[in-house]
């Protein structure tokens, strides 16, 4: 119980950092969430995983509704497979969603998700994203010394190449990467990094999701 409220808190915070995004003044969890207490005397010991959702909107851009679902705990005591993806993709739309996260429970001696599954999310309209709770439990970009990661604007491209070098000639960064999966980004885009180094105060650099 207290892992789901856990990654709940983390969620929340690294869609903040990496995204921008803020909780929707109509989600129905987060009144809930100042304390553990709180979550359990709500939702009780054993909540069903299923029936949670969480609502975020971005506050510049009206359009955003990321939201994010967490798979039934019998499903993800199991990979989930392409029919039971397929349902969590359709709740996704029903719930509007631009964008989203499906959160299952860690299975050490399995993948989260099988190959055709995958192939699925990856003809989705909807970017969503799989994580596996453990990868959620603890938020390990919420150190002061961990760098700043942002997408750039395709209209900065030109600057970039007029001042380092061609795009597939900057460091790369992949698809799968977790600081790129929680980002949302896709093949071909850049995302800039901004470090910060003791010795020599701010590092700026920029990497190309290949």
């Amino acid at each position: 119980m207290y892992v789901l409220y856990q990654v709940m808190k983390n969620v929340t915070d690294i869609l903040a950092q990496f995204r921008g995004l803020v909780p929707s003044p109509t989600c129905a969890v987060q009144p809930y969430m100042a304390s553990h207490d709180s979550f359990v005397a709500h939702f009780g010991e054993e909540p069903d995983r299923a029936a949670i959702s969480m609502h975020f909107v971005h506050p510049m851009h009206d359009e955003v509704n990321f939201v994010v679902l967490f798979a039934a705990q019998e499903e993800s005591s199991k990979n989930i497979g392409k029919q039971g993806i397929v349902g969590y993709v359709e709740q996704f739309r029903e719930l509007g969603a631009t964008g989203g996260i499906l959160v299952v429970e860690s299975n050490k001696s399995k993948r989260p998700i099988t190959s055709m599954a995958v192939d699925v999310l990856q003809a989705e309209e909807i970017p969503i994203e799989i994580f596996e709770d453990t990868q959620l439990v603890f938020n390990a970009f919420a150190h002061d010394l961990q760098p700043r990661f942002e997408i750039v604007d395709p209209s900065k491209y030109a600057e970039i190449t007029s001042t380092f070098c061609a795009l597939a000639q900057l460091p790369r960064m992949k698809p799968t990467d977790i600081v790129a999966r929680l980002l949302g980004v896709r093949r071909g885009m850049v995302v800039k990094m901004t470090d910060i180094v003791e010795t020599s105060g701010v590092a700026v650099s920029y990497l190309y999701v290949q």
